[in-house]
């Protein structure tokens, strides 16, 4: 545990990143400080029973403001987080699923923008309908991390998987041709 500390502390400003890109998504996107103008509205329409935290939701606003998808995809339980994505990019379609109808869901997406997974099993039981869908840059946030490490372990080997963000209990893909593969940063929630 002493050491997964001191290694994400020693990333957790981006200091040791050799990726322009993955040192900018780091500073500009995860750790940005400047609130941005649509928190306020934001967290006065949140509700008690919020599956994500302010704190995620605002990371999941700043992913969606980068990425400027034309869609996203996200499990049925994120409802509350929708908002939060569809502010940061407001011409998104979103389409929500469940367990049951994950594949059918990104079956009718082509090609697939952001991706998020409420379990890491979800990610691994659609990878291989995912990659055959992936746009120019695909997005996939996948929460519940610490629930299996085990599973987290098997997509970290993917090589398809182009750059790989761990926040916490987070994981950040993207799949995107341009970019080097193999990278795997650790950082943390600003």
């Amino acid at each position: 545990m002493k050491n997964m500390f001191l290694r994400r502390w020693l990333n957790t400003r981006g200091y040791g990143v050799q990726s322009p890109f993955a040192f900018n998504f780091l500073h500009d996107v995860i750790r940005q400080k400047i609130p941005y103008y649509a928190y306020g509205e934001l967290r006065k329409s949140r509700r008690p029973d919020e599956i994500n935290t302010v704190q995620e939701d605002e990371t999941l606003f700043r992913i969606a403001n980068f990425a400027q998808a034309k869609s996203i995809i996200m499990p049925a339980e994120w409802k509350g987080s929708s908002r939060y994505l569809s502010a940061g990019c407001t011409t998104a379609k979103i389409e929500f699923y469940t367990n049951d109808n994950v594949a059918q869901t990104i079956e009718r997406q082509d090609p697939l923008g952001i991706v998020c997974y409420n379990q890491p099993q979800n990610f691994l039981e659609t990878e291989q309908l995912l990659l055959s869908k992936t746009g120019e840059q695909t997005i996939c946030i996948i929460k519940n991390l610490l629930l299996a490490p085990e599973i987290w372990n098997i997509i970290l080997q993917d090589n398809k998987v182009s750059v790989l963000f761990d926040i916490r209990n987070w994981g950040i893909l993207f799949i995107n041709t341009k970019l080097t593969h193999g990278r795997y940063y650790i950082t943390g929630f600003k």
